[in-house]
């Protein structure tokens, strides 16, 4: 229970953070963000046969559809069905395992690749079955914070991108 609490902090701290920034410079990140995007993955975002997952931006993330506009893959959104991810392009649903790519979002990370999100879980119990080397956390500079509460259920990602960097974390 005291590890669910240190979470709602976190995500209470992300909103007071996020609620701080001004619509240009959240702009200015996010346009950094785009270029940085396709400097790393262009390679990937031009092929056709690439499923690639990302997430429905919701106000307070990185609007990740309009990185990806120019992209000629395969844009599946996740599709949440019981207590299961999946992946959704139109009418088809498939498995994660059957994307060949994830750009996953957070509310905050940390150095070692643990991610805070919105608390449902179902990231964690998706990404839990999926080959690390798929997987991509994008997000702000600013929500990497040293330290942040971590259940055994969560789930490390190897590779971050963010508007100052790109790094993989300590091994996995």
């Amino acid at each position: 229970m005291a590890l669910y609490s240190e979470k709602k902090s976190w995500r209470q701290e992300f909103f007071r953070r996020f609620s701080s920034k001004s619509p240009e410079e959240l702009l200015y990140q996010h346009t950094i963000l785009e270029k940085r995007l396709w400097f790393y993955c262009g390679r990937l975002l031009k092929k056709s046969h690439v499923r690639l997952l990302i997430y429905k931006s919701l106000p307070s993330e990185i609007p990740i559809e309009k990185l990806v506009a120019k992209s000629s893959c395969q844009i599946f959104f996740p599709k949440i069905l019981g207590r299961g991810l999946y992946a959704q392009h139109g009418r088809l649903l498939l498995p994660l395992h059957a994307v060949d790519f994830l750009i996953v979002p957070c509310l905050l990370f940390n150095s070692e690749g643990y991610r805070l999100g919105r608390g449902g879980g179902f990231y964690d119990r998706a990404l839990r079955f999926l080959p690390k080397e798929k997987l991509l956390l994008l997000a702000r500079a600013w929500q990497k914070e040293d330290q942040i509460p971590v259940e055994e259920h969560d789930v490390k990602v190897p590779l971050y991108l963010t508007d100052e960097e790109i790094s993989f974390f300590v091994q996995l």
